[in-house]
């Protein structure tokens, strides 16, 4: 898959099933590939470590920053 380089990748549900290490061993993979494909997540579990720039809030139709994000789940 990334042999041809795509522009756009798309991980649905990419770390669901992944215990904690593992999930963690793909962020680092994937931010690796960080300005040389634009990537979307859709995940309703952001892996720890992942870099991203922006994170929607579908349910609510908000936009926020993966901090702001992870603050309120913390809060929930």
């Amino acid at each position: 898959m990334l042999l041809k380089r795509p522009k756009i990748l798309i991980f649905d549900e990419a770390v669901s099933n992944l215990d904690q290490p593992t999930a963690e061993h793909f962020a680092k993979t994937i931010n690796r590939l960080k300005g040389k494909a634009t990537m979307i997540f859709i995940t309703h579990q952001i892996p720890s470590g992942l870099q991203v720039n922006d994170v929607y809030h579908l349910g609510d139709s908000q936009h926020a920053t993966r901090m702001e994000i992870m603050e309120q789940a913390a809060k929930n």
